[in-house]
């Protein structure tokens, strides 16, 4: 996936954030065939869409061949349907290349983006019994048993004091989401501002507010909802 592209997404989330959608007022995406979350800026994107779309809020997506996999099918695109049906998120996978060094020739890793497509539950259709069945008994939950009282913006920076404040903000709203406490703060026009001058700026937040989300579960000793890739 080439760099234009990807700060093309990236910017799309720009944009819906200055018609006020706030994508971490509503739950973190998962994937309906890991039941693991999506993260970083890949939440925020999927997030945007439900919003965007007003699809209903059951935050599960997968790829065409994962709902396949639950014995469900991709909805035909209706005709008067504008723009990509599926959603674009991203995948940072590290890969090797030669370098000569002269001498010797020494393997390097370097990240590399890669784009796949998933579609969301209003998107298809299928044995909902089946998938039931696949989710309760193959998959762990993975709900926050954390006070609802709890302020996730204090508690985070007590955690991590270097955090940035666009990253608490993300990072308390979707754990605020996740338990029902209706607590969501918008981003300042400052780190909008930010975001619309560098969009590094809003992925590295986005990042970031993942960190401090996964370190909460790990407090809780809850079951793994993050994939291997987030470590």
């Amino acid at each position: 996936m080439k760099n234009e592209s990807f700060n093309l997404l990236c910017s799309r989330i720009v944009e819906t954030l200055e018609q006020n959608v706030i994508p971490w007022a509503i739950k973190i995406p998962r994937n309906a065939y890991t039941n693991k979350f999506y993260t970083g800026i890949n939440a925020l994107l999927l997030n945007s869409v439900i919003i965007q779309r007003q699809y209903n809020l059951i935050n599960l997506w997968a790829t065409h061949k994962q709902w396949f996999k639950l014995s469900f099918d991709v909805i035909k695109k209706p005709d008067n349907f504008q723009g990509d049906y599926g959603t674009k998120v991203v995948k940072v996978e590290q890969k090797l290349k030669a370098v000569d060094k002269g001498e010797v020739i020494q393997l390097q890793k370097y990240p590399n983006l890669e784009s796949y497509t998933v579609f969301h539950f209003n998107q298809v259709n299928g044995d909902y019994d089946y998938y039931n069945e696949f989710k309760d008994s193959k998959k762990p939950v993975c709900g926050l048993k954390i006070s609802k009282e709890t302020e996730f913006k204090k508690y985070l920076r007590e955690i991590h004091p270097a955090s940035s404040e666009l990253a608490l903000t993300i990072a308390s709203g979707f754990l605020n989401s996740e338990l029902g406490t209706g607590r969501i703060e918008k981003i300042s026009n400052d780190d909008l501002q930010k975001s619309k001058q560098n969009v590094r700026f809003l992925v590295d937040a986005a990042s970031d507010a993942f960190k401090l989300i996964k370190m909460v579960y790990q407090k809780e000793n809850l079951p793994s909802c993050f994939t291997d890739e987030d470590d």
